[in-house]
């Protein structure tokens, strides 16, 4: 029977489609009425059904049977099993417990009954396993009792001490330790935690108790079934042999001492016990055992003293499971270079092992930045330290190695490596080596910038890679030197003094030059020095270093009981004796430079004696004088404590002066004190000097002591030019323009003679003239026959023509002045004292010629009116026929304005007190205003100050061109003179008319002086209203006959004369008339020739009429109006200085009657005006009063004097309303003593003489 669900062929094969059912009936071929009947139901499943044992052991295969099952149509509830399933299409998963391993379809097992298929697991472990059998939705699950079977885990074999225990570890269950001789060895049970990866563990002791073989064994009973595990157990009565074995080494470390130590570090050495047939002994304690060092070395240490350390199995931690016995080694680094063994001696057995001790593995450098020159770089570092057994890791490409403790590398191009060194024998011992390579960018060379002579310092070549980081090459570069050094094996020596350059290449690449300094060899001055015990030396040195580039440092180089030296070089002596002191020159990174030594003896003072540097001295110059003790200096004497005082006197002050100090102060000074004193003789002759020393040390011959010394003054040959404010000295040169006449002088007076090729002609006086171009030598020769001494003294001359002219300025920065320098051809300065100098100049610009300073040079051009924009200017300078120019644009000074140009004798005013001036220049005080008036005859600028308020006047003065008499006639009381200096016209006397009359009274001295002929005085004066000075004539009686005298004024060289008319004075006959009784005349009587410049004159309203006389004049008054009051009538007579008045009654008409009318009558016509005048005054006086009782004025006050008031009291204080300020009373004429910012006047010396006028 078939359906569409099911399908089956004759053979038997059942193909299934579907749901459904089959009847199947079976029967032979051979005998067909041989039949079965059967059925077949194509169903789906519907569960899965497990089955097994229950029971598994751990470690063997456990099977699971599994039915599939579904239900029958007509009967739910019964169902049937599937004889055939695939075992592929079931899944097992662990619900909890073991985990079951290796699941796989047992198709070799037979199903039980109603089961399709067998699945075989097994467990690794033991517990209750719970398991799920699953297909598609349908599973079912079982629980498995996983028990184990006894096993040992440690140890498979025991070998013992007696009388030593040892742990033993099983797993099972229920587990029963056993013994075969328990007399020999027992098996017990331990408590304790199990091994933390074995925590189902079991654990057991095994003691030995006797010498002997034993097999324990452990039994487990579960279900009437018996299961055991056991092992062999030995117990040795000792220990038969020792074997020592040293710590893996990193590398192969064949031959040589087995165990390496390293400071720091701890090594340890394995131990292993063995018995007679060379099993190993095991004891969870350690046997006791000791240990030895040969040879002994104190600073090699064991850890452990009497026992071994034991190291546990880590397997079966925290159980102590005894894994090997061994020794920690440790040592210090005194230690290092130690070779011998270490010793372990138990009892009945002993062994030894070969130790070293090594010092750290050490790299220098542990980078290396290498500049590309080939693959192969060798030296790049110095490998030393540990066992001297290397080895090298490398990056792939890169090959390297240790030869001889340097590191060699072969690498294909420019990058950075990284090579480990590491040592074959020592744990732990590696350094890494950083290798950067890169190509040369660029080559410095690195030196010292300074090098002594025959010196020796390093220099090498630096090189710099494209990172800019400075390289290492491995070959020796080129070197190019040049100048005053040289290279030689890496080390730049100095030959002489001076510079030297040096280069160096390397790969190809050249450095820039370096420049080094060459200096002098370094020595200390004094090399040798003595000195007494308590003194002190300051030492110097010479040479050596710039102080830019080194430090020096003092420091003795041997016993410093003798002296104390200080870095600076202060040495101080302590005790006699001798000692050395080292000067060390450092840089600035400490390295030595040059290095000197000196020699320094401390000796007790003897032997006093006095000691003049030279016994001739000339005059004006210094000689040193001084006193020495044996060999000592005077310097050593200074610095005794307390120090000696030594009083030097001479015999005769007027022989010379004495100092103690380097200045000359010019003052005569005979006596002086110190161990050492100048001599300056001031003339020639003998100098005698006596010394006295007293306090001369502690340790010392003696401490007081008398001597004298005779030096000779001598004057030596001093050559100057008149006019040269610069002196002559031996071989220089005067350069003279042809047809110039210079004066030579000489001190003492010389002998003038002359070498050359008539170029010039030297009179003996020393007159030389310049004749044509040429040179030649001028000898100034002296000989002193007493002292037998002959000097002389060379002077070059030069004539040339003068080719050009150049205009130099001259004078102050603040002033306009020019000098014409004639030049010859290569440029020198010619000497044309008497050149005649023009300037040419466009526009109101004037020029002054005075004479220089240096009248050897010429006259000066002074500009003063030349603005700070400036001109442009022509010049000229003639000399001896030839003519040279100069065109230039002058720029004027651009300082204040308030400049004054005045010529000498003049006067001029100043506003203020208290003025400041130079020497040249004497200040008269008035009221409010000063007086300046120039005293010398010079050329010269005056800085003029007042410090309150705070002024600056600049006075240039020229030196004037001649002095003379005023033409005409004049009064004997006042003749002027004119004093006349180029153009300047507004002088003697620049003030205005305030100033005038504020000075008017003050008693002035002027730089000229008047003569006159006896018995009569003559006396300069100052006219300050009229703005004259002059000459005064003060007759010695009243003048009765007129009479003509010469009257002179001199002034230095110059001088003028003239002759003045003396005549008796003239007279009136009334001094004052009346108009009310007629007639109203008077008579002037006098001398004929004074009475023709007599002048009369009258007030207004009166009319004079006068008759001349030989000998008098009548003189008629008359009015021309009619008015009441006086009047008066003067007479001036010009030639006796005489002005007289004669007082005038006039008449009038009284219109009233009465004195009332005549006063209404004067009144009348300045009526308006006085009431005019009245309401102004009304209205002030309100103004004022009411501003006085706003604020208090505080009226003017006299300001405080800050110097000393002048000797001479000034004229009474005038008040002026039209005045800016007020009159000072009195006011300083000179500065405060001490003000040093003026030089102090003429008038402090005594030898000055003034001469007093009177002002008319």
């Amino acid at each position: 029977m078939s359906s569409h669900a099911l399908s089956l062929t004759p053979s038997g094969m059942l193909t299934v489609r579907g749901i459904g059912e089959m009847d199947v009936r079976v029967q032979l071929k051979n005998y067909p009425h041989v039949q079965a009947h059967g059925k077949v139901w194509s169903v789906v499943p519907e569960l899965v059904q497990v089955s097994s044992s229950g029971y598994a052991r751990v470690g063997r295969p456990h099977h699971l049977h599994v039915a599939l099952t579904a239900a029958r149509l007509d009967n739910p509830v019964e169902l049937y099993n599937f004889h055939v399933c695939n075992c592929a299409s079931f899944a097992v998963s662990l619900l909890e417990g073991p985990e079951p391993h290796n699941v796989t379809a047992a198709t070799w097992v037979k199903p039980m009954e109603g089961a399709c298929c067998v699945l075989e697991c097994a467990w690794s472990s033991r517990g209750i396993s719970t398991v799920r059998v699953s297909r598609g939705r349908a599973g079912d699950t079982t629980r498995v009792a996983v028990r184990a079977a006894p096993t040992l885990l440690w140890p498979r074999n025991a070998a013992a001490l007696v009388q030593s225990t040892i742990p033993v570890l099983a797993d099972g269950e229920a587990l029963i330790p056993q013994s075969s001789e328990p007399r020999i060895a027992e098996l017990s049970y331990r408590e304790g935690p199990p091994p933390h990866r074995y925590p189902d563990t079991q654990l057991f002791t095994m003691k030995c108790r006797r010498k002997g073989d034993s097999r324990m064994e452990l039994v487990s009973n579960t279900d009437e079934e018996r299961e055991s595990v056991e092992f062999e157990a030995a117990c040795a009565p000792h220990v038969s042999r020792i074997r020592l074995e040293p710590s893996e080494t990193p590398g192969n470390c064949t031959g040589g001492p087995r165990v390496w130590l390293r400071p720091g570090h701890e090594v340890t050495v394995k131990v292993t016990l063995l018995d007679a047939i060379g099993r190993e002994l095991l004891d969870e304690r350690g046997p006791k055992a000791s240990w030895e060092i040969e040879p002994h070395h104190p600073a090699i240490e064991f850890k452990a003293t009497n026992r071994l350390f034991i190291e546990t199995h880590p397997e079966y931690e925290p159980v102590p499971v005894p894994y090997k016995y061994y020794q920690s080694v440790a040592v210090n680094d005194q230690a290092i270079g130690w070779n011998g063994a270490l010793k372990i001696n138990i009892p009945e057995a002993t062994a030894s092992i070969q130790a070293r001790v090594v010092g750290p593995l050490i790299c220098d450098p542990m980078k290396v930045n290498l500049a590309w020159e080939g693959e192969s770089i060798s030296n790049i570092a110095s490998v030393a330290g540990g066992s001297g057994r290397y080895a090298v890791e490398s990056p792939k490409g890169v090959s390297a190695s240790v030869v001889n403790g340097k590191l060699s590398v072969h690498v294909p191009g420019p990058g950075s490596y990284d090579l480990v060194v590491a040592d074959l024998c020592v744990h732990g011992e590696k350094q890494i080596v950083e290798v950067h390579i890169e190509e040369i960018l660029s080559v410095e060379v690195s030196t010292a910038r300074a090098v002594c002579v025959g010196g020796c310092v390093p220099i090498t070549a630096l090189v710099k890679g494209v990172s800019h980081r400075y390289l290492s090459a491995s070959h020796v570069p080129e070197w190019r030197v040049s100048g005053d050094v040289t290279v030689k094996e890496g080390v730049i020596c100095g030959l002489r003094e001076g510079t030297g350059r040096v280069r160096a290449s390397l790969g190809g690449v050249w450095s820039p030059e370096v420049e080094v300094l060459v200096f002098p060899p370094l020595s200390i001055i004094p090399e040798k020095s003595k000195l007494p015990p308590g003194a002190r030396l300051q030492l110097c040195h010479r040479g050596g270093p710039p102080p830019h580039l080194a430090a020096l440092q003092y420091r003795a180089s041997t016993r410093q009981d003798y002296i104390e030296v200080s870095p600076s070089g202060h040495v101080h002596g302590l005790s006699m004796g001798s000692a050395r002191v080292k000067l060390v020159a450092t840089d600035i990174a400490n390295v030595e430079m040059a290095s000197a030594e000196a020699e320094v003896e401390v000796i007790p003072i003897s032997g006093l004696r006095v000691v003049a540097a030279t016994q001739t001295l000339l005059v004006g110059r210094p000689g040193g004088v001084w006193v020495e003790a044996g060999s000592l200096p005077p310097s050593a004497l200074a610095t005794l404590q307390p120090p000696p005082r030594l009083t030097w006197t001479l015999r005769d002050s007027t022989t010379a002066r004495i100092y103690t100090t380097h200045a000359d102060d010019f003052l005569e000074r005979s006596v002086a004190e110190g161990l050492t004193v100048r001599v300056v003789p001031l003339k020639p002759g003998v100098i005698t000097i006596d010394v006295r020393v007293r306090n001369m040390g502690q340790v010392a011959e003696t401490r007081s002591w008398d001597s004298t010394i005779e030096i000779l003054g001598i004057a030596d040959i001093k050559v100057s030019v008149d006019g040269l404010s610069k002196d002559v000295n031996t071989g220089d040169r005067l350069a003279v323009a042809v047809g110039s006449t210079i004066r030579l002088k000489s001190l003492p007076k010389s002998y003038w003679r002359s070498y050359g090729d008539g170029a010039f002609d030297i009179s003996p006086s020393g007159e030389l003239k310049a004749l044509m171009p040429g040179h030649g030598v001028i000898i100034a020769q002296h000989k002193d026959d007493r002292n037998n001494i002959h000097r002389e003294t060379v002077v070059h001359v030069e004539v040339a023509v003068p080719h050009y002219c150049t205009a130099e300025p001259s004078g102050d920065a603040d002033e306009t002045v020019l000098r014409l320098v004639a030049r010859n051809s290569v440029g020198r300065e010619l000497l044309a004292p008497t050149h005649n100098v023009t300037a040419l100049a466009h526009g109101p610009i004037t020029t002054h010629v005075r004479r220089s300073a240096q009248s050897a040079l010429g006259n000066e051009l002074l500009i003063p009116n030349l603005d700070a924009a400036g001109a442009f200017m022509s010049f000229q300078s003639t000399i001896g026929g030839v003519t040279v120019k100069d065109e230039v644009w002058i720029t004027g000074s651009d300082t204040r304005t308030d400049r004054v140009i005045a010529s000498s004798g003049w006067a001029i005013c100043l506003d203020g007190i208290g003025w400041r001036v130079p020497p040249s220049v004497s200040v008269f005080v008035g009221s409010g205003v000063s007086l300046a008036v120039l005293m010398k005859d010079i050329s010269a600028k005056h800085q003029l100050k007042l410090d309150r308020p705070s002024l600056v006047r600049t006075v240039q003065q020229i030196p004037f061109d001649k002095i003379s008499f005023a033409s005409g006639e004049w009064p004997a009381s006042m003749v002027p003179l004119s004093i006349e200096a180029g153009v300047l016209t507004d002088g003697p006397l620049l003030c205005t008319e305030d100033q005038k009359y504020a000075l008017e009274g003050v008693q002035v001295e002027l730089p000229y002086v008047c003569r006159t002929k006896q018995p009569h005085t003559a006396t300069p004066v100052l006219d300050i209203i009229n703005g004259q000075l002059g000459c005064a004539i003060v007759p010695s009686s009243p003048i009765t006959d007129p009479s003509e005298v010469d009257l002179c004024a001199e002034w230095g060289v110059a001088r003028t004369c003239t002759r003045v008319l003396l005549l008796p004075q003239i007279h009136v006959s009334k001094y004052k008339v009346s108009m009310l009784h007629p007639p109203t005349t008077f008579t002037v009587t006098g001398h004929p020739r004074a009475l023709k410049l007599v002048k009369i004159t009258s007030s207004p309203g009166l009319k004079l009429d006068m008759m001349n006389k030989e000998s008098e004049i009548t003189v008629v008054v008359k009015n021309e109006a009619t008015t009441c009051g006086s009047g008066w009538v003067n007479v001036r007579s010009k030639l006796t200085g005489q002005e007289i008045r004669v007082e005038v009654e006039r008449e009038c008409d009284v219109a009233c009657g009465t004195v009332l009318g005549a006063i209404l009558s004067i009144l009348t016509p300045y009526l308006p005006t006085l009431f005019t005048i009245a309401a102004v005054a009304a209205a002030y006086t309100y103004i004022q009063s009411k501003l006085q009782r706003k604020v208090p004025i505080r009226m003017p006050t006299e300001p405080v004097q800050t110097i000393l008031p002048p000797a001479e009291t000034s004229p009474i204080g005038r008040s002026r309303t039209f005045s800016r300020s007020p009159y000072a009373s009195n006011g300083p004429s000179s500065p405060v003593y001490g003000d040093a910012s003026t030089l102090p006047d003429a008038s402090f010396s005594p030898n000055t003489t003034r001469m007093h006028s009177r002002i008319l």
